[in-house]
């Protein structure tokens, strides 16, 4: 009887060597898996999701039903460090950690990354509110939002979902889409899968303003287009996850500044099947794919890009 040679591989080797050839498909699995596990609870609770179980979370996204969501929304950076230490060690990994610090961008860089998301944000405002939203801005109470806003922007990029988010998103993911597909298609796609990653949360009261079809689809168009300017930001700060970790917390901040300039009208307009939220949601819809139009159309669809991030051009893409 002939004795074979060949040795099982031990099951951890050969989910290693798996997630090491595949680098990129793995990740996204690991990222929506991880996330969508951890967001069960939230979903399932009564009060901020579906009413399953006999958990209770905040209907306005606060308390418990926030710690939940910001625990879930680690699962992106948790799969790019899972994945980025099974194909390239970790060396590889306290390369990616690094470009969480990397902070000589140039200071444009760092006003483009909290302002831009603001005056998205504003734009239509002041379009559609005139004179009388401009008395506003200028007030001593809108400099003081103001500078608000310039705050928790900072401080969004530890204590909210930018954390978790961008490592994988732009740190890992970005860099292999582009090289793969180019900055462009990259970009959509990656667009469209953050934007998918979100889905559990339309079950809950968190994506309260996007729970109708319309309101999902002006999410996923905000959310490509969003993630196009963030390419190009990415592109010219030397792939900077801190930069667009920052970019990420501002464009969140500014729904917080308009809330603190107009509270009442706030809360008026995100109630679901108003027409002032359509129309809302299709004017900031509108304003970041004129954004992303005019970059791309500057950039000849290049987004900034000339070569592959340091240590991550390398690795295995797909």
């Amino acid at each position: 009887m002939t004795q074979s040679t060949t040795e099982a591989r031990p099951p951890l080797a050969t989910s290693t060597l798996l997630l090491a050839r595949r680098p990129l498909v793995a990740y996204f699995i690991l990222a929506y898996a991880l996330t969508w596990v951890l967001l069960l609870p939230f979903v399932l609770s009564q009060g901020g999701g579906v009413g399953v179980i006999p958990l209770t979370t905040p209907s306005d996204g606060s308390g418990l039903a926030y710690l939940l969501v910001f625990v879930a929304a680690l699962g992106p950076a948790l799969a790019a460090i899972i994945v980025t230490a099974a194909s390239q060690g970790w060396t590889g990994v306290k390369s990616l950690l690094r470009r969480m610090v990397l902070v000589k961008v140039g200071i444009r860089w760092y006003l483009v990354a909290l302002l831009l998301p603001l005056v998205a944000y504003v734009l239509p405002l002041l379009l559609l509110g005139g004179s009388a939203f401009v008395s506003s801005l200028l007030s001593v109470q809108g400099a003081i939002i103001l500078l608000l806003y310039l705050l928790l922007s900072i401080a969004g990029m530890v204590i909210a979902a930018p954390l978790g988010e961008e490592l994988g998103w732009r740190g890992f993911a970005l860099p292999r889409l582009q090289e793969q597909y180019g900055p462009l298609r990259g970009s959509l796609l990656l667009g469209l899968l953050w934007g998918l990653w979100h889905l559990p949360l339309f079950l809950t009261t968190w994506e309260k303003p996007y729970e109708s079809l319309l309101g999902l689809l002006l999410f996923l168009v905000q959310t490509i287009s969003f993630t196009v300017v963030l390419t190009w930001l990415f592109n010219h700060t030397r792939g900077s996850i801190l930069l667009a970790m920052l970019c990420h917390s501002a464009y969140g901040a500014s729904g917080v500044f308009l809330f603190l300039l107009y509270p009442q009208a706030t809360v008026n307009t995100i109630r679901p099947g108003t027409a002032t939220l359509t129309l809302g949601l299709l004017a900031f819809s509108l304003t970041w794919v004129t954004i992303a139009g005019i970059l791309i159309a500057l950039t000849k669809g290049h987004l900034s890009y000339t070569s592959p991030v340091p240590n991550e051009a390398h690795l295995p893409l797909e």
